[in-house]
Parts: C-alpha cells; structure tokens; sequence
C-alpha cells in the first residue's frame, strides 16, 4: 500500500507535467510577483497582511488545480486553471482554517505547562501535542482532495474514513512530505543561491518557483493517499454526489 502511494505520489505528476505547468503558470507569476513586492515593502504592516491573504488565496487554487488534475485528469480544468474563487474554493478555505483553529486549541492546551515553569513537563507536553497535532492533521486532511473534486466529505467523516489507515496517512501525508521538503529544498536551495551569486540576484525569483514544485508533490501525496483509501473502499463514498 506505501508502495502504491508512493508510486502514485510521482508518476502523475510526471505524466500530467505538461498540463500541470500550464494550469500553474498564471498563479505561480502572480506568487512571483507577491514576492517581488513583499520585499519591496517588507515594513509595510498592511502590505505584508495583504500578501500573506492573497498567497493563501492563491495556494489554495493551486492545491485544487493538482488534486483536480491528478484525481479527475486534465479535462477537469481549463488549459491555464482557474480564474475564479468559488464556491469549491471559499470551501477547501473554511475546511482548511477550521482544520488549523483545531490544531491550534490542540496546541494550546499543550502549552498549559508553560504557565507553571516546568522544565521537564513543558518538553514532554510540547512534543506530545506537536505528535497529536500531526496526527489530526494527517486525518482531517484527507477532506480537501474530496472538496476539490466536488465530492466533499466532512472532516468527521474523513477521521471515520482514515481509522484503520492511521499510520498510513501520518506517513504519507506528514513524514513523506516533510522529508521530501527538506531533501529537495535544502538542494536546491544551495543551488539557487550559488546561481544568484554567479549569474544575477534576479534568479531569487527560482525560489517561489521552488516552493510551488515541492507544493505540488505535496499535493500530490495527499491525493495518492485519497485514492488508495477511496479505491479500497468504495463504500465510504459511494453515496456522495
């Protein structure tokens, strides 16, 4: 089953690389662009709050895209993507705080301890909510590929869905992407700063073109988890439309 995950994490994005640069294209410019101005204005309070909620807004299109791609194939979106933000959208956002606000009260009673400056039991604390934090988020998160291909689930739902698959999913959709982020990140990251001090600091621009690479991956691991768990069990989400 990892295996199959796995597999199915590279080999579409690979096929669908052609259809994936298109649909991505407009937004990735628009994540350049942003970038360009954040550091233009980094000590504009309101510029930065500005950019921070249009890159989520931007992200979120993006992750649609994929999982739409991926999950339904190229005919499942418009040549280059989405120009809208929709009811599909405005969806995978409130899902996608509403999983956060989770994990932040989550967290916050982690941190309790804190208030009785304990050492010991502060650390013990701190990791075990970091632990369960992943955990949930590993089991929400299996919501958002169904909300993208309009066969929305309930993050209820979702945690009944993923019950017999909880290491599965810590692994695939925390572990995996997390290793995979640095691995890449920290390789390519010495490599675009060693061609921005040879050639030109103009190619800092590689780096949001970075992010949104290992985003798509990402993605794309979430989605191969979604299939596996929805080919092996049909009967989950048989009866929605």
């Amino acid at each position: 089953m990892y295996k199959r995950i796995i597999n199915g994490t590279f080999i579409p994005v690979f096929k669908n690389n052609q259809v994936l640069i298109k649909a991505l294209f407009l937004p990735l410019l628009l994540i350049i662009i942003l970038d360009k101005i954040s550091r233009m204005y980094s000590n504009d309070n309101f510029v930065t709050f500005s950019i921070i909620v249009l890159s989520l807004l931007i992200n979120i299109t993006i992750a649609i895209t994929t999982h739409r791609i991926l999950l339904l194939g190229s005919n499942s979106i418009s040549t280059w993507g989405f120009f809208k933000f929709g009811k599909r959208e405005f969806s995978f956002l409130i899902t996608s705080i509403f999983i956060g606000v989770i994990i932040g009260i989550v967290m916050a009673f982690g941190a309790i301890p804190l208030l009785f400056n304990v050492e010991a039991i502060t650390s013990i604390s701190l990791l075990v909510t970091i632990f369960f934090s992943l955990i949930l988020f590993s089991r929400f998160s299996l919501a958002l590929p169904s909300i993208a291909i309009d066969k929305e689930i309930s993050i209820s739902q979702a945690w009944e869905y993923t019950k017999n698959y909880k290491l599965l999913t810590f692994f695939t959709i925390v572990i995996f992407p997390i290793v995979f982020a640095l691995i890449l990140g920290i390789v390519y990251e010495l490599a675009i700063g060693f061609l921005i001090k040879i050639i030109s600091p103009h190619l800092d621009i590689l780096y949001p073109v970075l992010d949104v690479f290992i985003t798509v991956f990402i993605v794309s691991a979430l989605s191969a988890t979604y299939r596996v768990i929805k080919e092996d069990n049909p009967e989950y989400f048989e009866k929605i439309n």
